[in-house]
């Protein structure tokens, strides 16, 4: 059974059924962006064109044949005037051009979007509905799709070092009191944590647990909430500690390198130039949650720069107390 994708226009109204050839040549013509919201029937919920398999796709399949079309004249009277060729305008008559393009039917309809204040109640329909979702694009102050790489770098790094330090201490006290040995072993002057990759491997191991409950419960991390960055699925709901889990885990071993110096730097330099040329990480293309912020302003611009703030204070207190344990 060949594919069925609608995506929203300008207008806020579900356009389609359309192909995958047809959307991804809209796609490579530049009438729909990375970040356009697209769905295909049976799937939960919309996602932008940079989320879905359709932006890692480089070959579309096999167009049908020509005689398993429907005929223009076979469906005239079932349809609307409002009726399009897929991504063609409703008043133009369908060119050999378009036709080639998209050889399906679209209809231009309000499937019914969400009201403002509704977002984490966004209308879904099960699996397997041939009509679209609700689309969850009403402003709720967290629809920003466009790829914000520095803001989910340092909210990264704000995160790690935070809860980093908070574990390692609520640990260093728990071990001292109760498992002098494995204090010793963690933290003495040859330990692990003397170490810098089983160090980095060690932090990243206990604080991804931590970091994937707080996003999948919440949407959002202390440092993701300052830079204005939340991963949640496309009506706002979280995405559950299990997901959260796996995307932190992919992110450490795919974005980070397991924290392994020299080697996460080039992760990190990958995954930055993939984020900025196809608006979606390697660990978000395709996945069932979304990655959006804040919209760029005024509040975010001096969010950003106190959350930069708390980054350097927070290393520069976590070097200090480092070194005064050494000492």
């Amino acid at each position: 059974m060949q594919e069925m994708w609608f995506y929203a226009d300008t207008g806020r109204k579900a356009v389609g059924p359309c192909t995958r050839a047809a959307l991804m040549a809209l796609r490579d013509s530049s009438r729909i962006q990375p970040d356009t919201l697209v769905w295909k029937v049976g799937a939960e919920a919309w996602a932008p064109y940079a989320h879905t398999e359709l932006a890692t796709a480089p070959v579309p399949p096999p167009l049908p044949e020509t005689s398993s079309l429907p005929e223009l004249s076979d469906v005239a009277d079932a349809v609307p005037e409002s009726v399009a060729v897929c991504g063609a305008p409703t008043t133009a008559a369908p060119s050999s051009t378009v036709a080639e393009v998209a050889p399906v039917l679209a209809v231009d309809a309000d499937y019914g979007v969400p009201s403002p204040r509704s977002f984490r109640g966004g209308a879904i329909r099960p699996a397997g509905a041939s009509e679209p979702p609700g689309q969850p694009i009403d402003d709720d102050g967290w629809q920003y799709a466009r790829p914000v790489m520095w803001r989910r770098y340092f909210a990264r790094m704000l995160d790690t070092i935070m809860l980093g330090s908070l574990i390692w201490f609520v640990l260093a006290t728990f071990f001292a009191a109760f498992v002098p040995g494995a204090y010793e072993a963690l933290y003495g002057r040859v330990s692990l944590l003397n170490n810098a990759v089983s160090k980095s491997i060690l932090v990243f191991v206990v604080v991804i647990p931590v970091e994937a409950w707080i996003l999948g419960t919440t949407g959002t991390t202390a440092g993701k909430w300052l830079f204005g960055v939340r991963v949640t699925h496309a009506d706002g709901r979280a995405i559950g500690f299990l997901r959260a889990l796996r995307r932190e885990g992919r992110v450490f071993l795919q974005g980070l390198a397991l924290g392994i110096p020299l080697f996460s730097l080039i992760a990190m330099i990958v995954a930055f130039v993939r984020l900025k040329d196809d608006g979606a990480s390697g660990w978000d293309a395709g996945k069932p949650w979304l990655v959006t912020a804040r919209p760029p302003g005024v509040a975010q611009t001096w969010m950003f720069i106190a959350g930069v703030v708390c980054v350097i204070a927070a290393f520069v207190g976590l070097q200090a107390l480092v070194a005064a344990s050494k000492g």
